[in-house]
């Protein structure tokens, strides 16, 4: 694993970077499995993780992260209106 498509330091939330999946847009390149093993390594030891290199525009990036933080503030009993229960 490159230290440009994913890195955990000083136990801050992982990066991972979908450069490599740009010019790779057949599902048996390398390229997804290494994805798939950066994902799986973050989420089973952090148990989440940035992705950059998306192509998503910075302001709707800023949007979202700013929606979840007030998600995140309010009472617990608030937001569990948004529970899902049995999938």
């Amino acid at each position: 694993m490159s230290h440009e498509s994913a890195s955990l330091i000083n136990n801050e939330i992982p990066v991972i970077s979908l450069k490599s999946l740009i010019s790779c847009d057949d599902p048996d390149c390398p390229n997804w499995r290494d994805m798939a093993d950066q994902i799986d390594q973050a989420l089973s030891s952090f148990t989440c993780f940035f992705i950059v290199n998306h192509g998503i525009e910075d302001e709707l990036c800023k949007k979202v992260l700013q929606d979840l933080t007030k998600f995140f503030e309010k009472p617990v009993r608030e937001k569990l209106i948004y529970e899902l229960k049995n999938k």
